[in-house]
């Protein structure tokens, strides 16, 4: 219905776990939102973080698999633009949600810890906000790294920042005319013990790829028929 929406869990035959309903982000109802999984308690159950996909005075809403909100934490009085993504075992310890936002043109990450209180905020070294954001270990120096890549419109590029915040790597996945978005997932590779990034394009011409820390290109594919854009299917 209008300006609200519903959660479903659901098992992998199709049936409902549970179900609940929630309202538009606080200011801004227009924005819709983005879900993700993760232990981010450290109960070894998995909760469902909520964020918005627009500017709003929200950062993110964390529910149990019984929809009981667990926490809802808030950006203040102004509405920003910010992203959330899912550190996994962060540190070599549990999940851990980390928000990207743009504050007064700075771009910071700020971390929250298994009770969901705000711990450290990290300032990203001449980066420009993206809302293509992830959390991947890419370095067995490096423990974990933030990936920023390019959005609709912008140049499909990616950028690896190291924990402190510096920038470590910056290349383009693609030509210059695939500007509609990047799409970034990290994979864990099991021989290597570090993680790749699958990127592909929210439209387009274009293949899938995969992309490791030193920003080797070690495989790509179709997922498609080759010629018909992914936004056609």
């Amino acid at each position: 219905t209008r300006g609200r929406f519903t959660v479903k869990i659901l098992r992998s035959d199709g049936s409902a776990v549970s179900s609940w309903t929630l309202t538009t982000p606080v200011g801004n109802n227009k924005a819709l939102w983005q879900a993700q999984v993760g232990d981010v308690t450290g109960d070894e159950s998995p909760e469902i973080i909520l964020t918005p996909t627009a500017a709003s005075t929200e950062l993110f809403r964390v529910y149990n698999q019984k929809g009981k909100e667990l926490r809802a934490v808030k950006a203040g009085r102004t509405a920003i633009r910010s992203v959330t993504a899912i550190a996994r075992q962060w540190a070599g310890g549990k999940d851990r949600i980390i928000v990207l936002y743009d504050e007064k043109k700075v771009t910071m990450a700020h971390h929250f810890d298994n009770t969901l209180q705000a711990r450290d905020r990290i300032r990203l070294a001449s980066a420009k906000f993206s809302p293509v954001f992830a959390i991947a270990r890419l370095s067995a120096a490096d423990k974990h790294m933030y990936v920023l890549g390019g959005a609709a419109g912008a140049d499909p590029v990616l950028s690896y920042y190291s924990a402190s915040g510096e920038l470590e790597r910056r290349f383009s996945v693609y030509d210059g005319s695939a500007r509609s978005g990047l799409l970034v997932t990290p994979v864990y590779d099991a021989v290597t013990g570090l993680d790749d990034l699958v990127v592909g394009v929210a439209r387009g011409d274009q293949p899938l790829r995969v992309w490791n820390g030193q920003v080797q290109k070690l495989d790509e594919w179709w997922p498609h028929a080759e010629g018909t854009p992914l936004g056609r299917l």
